[in-house]
């Protein structure tokens, strides 16, 4: 009686079709050896997690060995609470980026209209990062081959208040961020990004433009062809990393530094 209101297909979590009869069957080829089912399905979920150990296994016989996570001067890489970093991060998305991000700026709008004490909330919550937990790294106040040095020292440096004027953009980018990465719908994959975002960079006080390649790579992959003028975005982010690698190169090959203690001139990099 019951086969007779079933649903001819039943998608399986798999994402496979299977008609109901189907499903009897493999219910009954289970049944017919559960113990034998039980263990292959325990080999082949060994089988799929063995690249998995073998990376932590590998990671944690490298902090035996090297007594820490940090090759090279460990003084110079310690580990502390940065959450400025996040920051930092979306204003590198937002420049490589930008015309996607700009393409949602009225989406960003409309979120501000109607949720305008979430907006006030996360703005002071911003300005309270930004006063109490701005670090400064002496590397860059020192290394002066790096834009870092450059653009810290010229605005971040030079004016008192424009760490706190940059608030604004960075709630913007984190949001712009946080939609891209959520557009498929995936909750589980919001936060496992997040996390994992929020381990490798707060905990580095260091600003590294290194460190934020692999979250922007899989923002980027997260960006699809749903937003407004995505062919014409598209064109003007090919043409944005066609400016920055050309600069980057005339600048590597035609600016050099002269430091005191090295005959050698230096380069000017990322």
């Amino acid at each position: 009686m019951y086969a007779t209101f079933a649903p001819k297909q039943t998608k399986t979590s798999g994402g496979i079709n299977m008609s109901f009869q189907e499903i009897v069957d493999l219910l009954k080829e289970l049944m017919k050896n559960p113990i034998k089912h039980a263990i292959n399905t325990y080999l082949r979920f060994w089988k799929g997690i063995t690249s998995y150990l073998a990376v932590g296994v590998a990671f944690l016989t490298f902090l035996a060995i090297n007594g820490s996570i940090v090759v090279g001067d460990k003084s110079a890489h310690e580990a502390t609470i940065h959450l400025p970093q996040l920051f930092y991060f979306s204003i590198f998305c937002l420049v490589f980026l930008w015309p996607y991000f700009v393409s949602q700026s009225l989406d960003f709008l409309n979120f501000i209209k109607t949720h305008k004490l979430v907006i006030l909330l996360f703005l002071i919550l911003g300005l309270l990062i930004v006063h109490y937990n701005t670090l400064v790294h002496p590397y860059m106040l020192a290394d002066n081959r790096h834009y870092v040095f450059y653009i810290w020292n010229r605005f971040y440096g030079k004016y008192a208040y424009f760490k706190y004027f940059m608030v604004p953009v960075y709630i913007f980018s984190l949001y712009i961020v946080i939609k891209t990465i959520y557009s498929s719908g995936d909750a589980s994959y919001l936060m496992m990004y997040i996390l994992c975002v929020f381990i490798v960079l707060v905990t580095q006080k260091l600003i590294e433009v290194r460190y934020y390649f692999i979250p922007y790579i899989l923002l980027r992959l997260k960006t699809g062809n749903r937003i407004p003028l995505a062919k014409f975005c598209l064109i003007l982010e090919f043409l944005t990393s066609l400016f920055v690698n050309i600069a980057t190169l005339k600048l590597f090959f035609t600016k050099t530094i002269m430091w005191s203690d090295y005959a050698d001139p230096q380069r000017l990099i990322w």
